[in-house]
């Protein structure tokens, strides 16, 4: 239970399925930055949270890209 599901207070309608899209999609980024553990890699992030969710979503270098398309 490394996001606190179950502290969850969503449960009518869509909210539940929305959610763990969400952790599933938080789950997948972390991977990404191939440490040991998913608690670890959440303290990578969690460490400079600016910097490594930019860089996980490939944001990192989108002022490079738009400076090229002009």
């Amino acid at each position: 239970m490394t996001f606190g599901e179950d502290a969850a207070q969503i449960r009518v309608g869509h909210g539940p399925e929305n959610m763990a899209s969400l952790r599933n999609f938080a789950i997948l980024l972390l991977t990404l930055l191939k440490e040991p553990t998913l608690p670890r890699a959440i303290d990578v992030v969690a460490a400079q949270p600016h910097v490594n969710s930019i860089n996980l979503l490939g944001l990192g270098k989108l002022e490079q890209i738009v400076q090229e398309m002009n």
